[in-house]
């Protein structure tokens, strides 16, 4: 788009040399993305394919915008009062699994880097690259759903956790992070079968249905419960701001067929006993480990008054020190490791990316499609923090820092657009 073009800040070094850094960083971005999935192991190929991207995207330059700046300050808010509270923690031995609470925060900066690093590099050629960062994202779902489906059908051999679990993993550690990591693939998906041509529509809905399948097979309460949510935003976002009558026409039939199939799955799932017996067990709005003064919210009510009384909060990671396990609370989560201040900025961090996501996904601009298919995504992992600590997903902070470039590309491109109107 000739609009897009006409912000984007040009390199210090001649146009012929140019060509070749801008090209390297979106191949790079690429791999980066798609290895994504792939979590099972460290270091993972994710890790190892940003020692590439990173210096690559720095030796190419950045365009810094108003919203990387406020990132800037947002993350770093984030960071000192998470190592403010660390401070008395900080020769503390190990909790669980290993980690300290100064490995924790550790690891907390450099999620935070990498936020800032994606929506740098995404302030840059904006649309271009967070079209290459869905395209390779959706790619991610398919292998991670693929790796899912192979998984549980017990193609190549028993897998002891699957087996325990009854709920597949795919190249994760958890079935919960399968199925959420898969929400923005399949909205993806979903929007371009809405969006794409008839030659495309039957490759992007096969796509699309292996991506269900492996969201089905993780058995996530809070994934299925999203992505249906998400499914009929992306429907009702595309129809309403769609131009063409024929695109309108094609939701309708899209939303029509999706419900036929899954009434199709149903009939399926309802006549294989393993599938129904596990979807009955996973359908409960509350499981086992979560009643009770001793479960999951037990434990969470019982820490929002000590919290009130503890404004550096219990430390980083330091809840299982008080009860037996981590919060499962994203929120909670950010006022312990981080305090009051810390929290209040996690707030602010959540609060700010809606805003920003809504925007985009309702401004006309070149951005608006793009942001359709993120922002329910965005809301989706919201709303299931208030059930899982999702602090740490790598994958999450792409997506919000497309977020953040949005905004940052929003000023430029409405001001290159009124440059190009013509005068009264």
């Amino acid at each position: 788009m000739s609009s897009l073009q006409t912000y984007e800040a040009p390199l210090a070094a001649p146009a012929k040399l140019a060509v070749r850094p801008a090209s390297l960083v979106n191949v790079l971005l690429a791999i980066t993305v798609f290895v994504s999935c792939v979590n099972n192991f460290e270091p993972s190929p994710f890790l190892i394919a940003l020692v590439f991207l990173f210096p690559a995207a720095l030796l190419e330059g950045a365009v810094i915008t108003r919203a990387t700046i406020a990132l800037f300050f947002v993350i770093w808010a984030k960071f000192f009062t998470e190592a403010l509270s660390l401070f008395p923690y900080l020769s503390h031995r190990e909790i669980d699994l290993g980690v300290t609470p100064a490995y924790f925060t550790l690891y907390s900066s450099f999620v935070y880097i990498g936020l800032l690093s994606f929506a740098l590099i995404f302030s840059k050629q904006t649309k271009r690259r967070i079209d290459i960062f869905l395209a390779g994202y959706a790619a991610s779902c398919v292998l991670a759903s693929v790796w899912a489906i192979v998984q549980y059908a017990e193609i190549f051999g028993v897998n002891p956790d699957v087996q325990a679990l009854g709920r597949a993993m795919g190249p994760f550690k958890d079935p919960n992070v399968l199925g959420s990591f898969c929400i923005l693939g399949a909205t993806y998906l979903f929007q371009s079968i809405l969006l794409s041509n008839r030659r495309l529509f039957l490759k992007v809905a096969s796509l699309a249905t292996i991506v269900a399948g492996g969201i089905f097979l993780s058995f996530s309460r809070g994934a299925w419960g999203a992505t249906a949510i998400s499914i009929v935003f992306v429907a009702v976002s595309t129809f309403v701001t769609a131009a063409d009558k024929r695109v309108r026409r094609r939701v309708v039939m899209t939303v029509m067929g999706a419900i036929a199939l899954g009434f199709v799955g149903s009939a399926y799932v309802a006549s294989n006993d393993a599938l129904s017996a596990m979807l009955e067990i996973r359908a409960k709005v509350s499981q086992d480990y979560d009643s009770g003064e001793d479960g999951r919210f037990g434990h969470q009510r019982r820490s929002i008054p000590m919290l009130l009384q503890r404004p550096l909060g219990f430390g980083p990671f330091r809840f299982p020190v008080y009860f037996d396990f981590e919060p499962h609370n994203s929120y909670i989560s950010a006022f312990a490791d981080a305090g009051w201040l810390g929290g209040i900025a996690h707030l602010f961090f959540v609060g700010a990316t809606l805003t920003f996501a809504v925007r985009a996904a309702f401004t006309r601009s070149p951005f608006m499609a793009q942001a359709q298919a993120i922002l329910p995504a965005i809301v989706a992992i919201d709303v299931q923090a208030f059930q899982i600590d999702e602090a740490h997903w790598r994958f999450m902070y792409m997506a919000i820092a497309a977020i953040w470039a949005f905004e940052g590309a929003r000023p430029q491109w409405k001001q290159a657009k009124n440059a190009a109107a013509p005068a009264h």
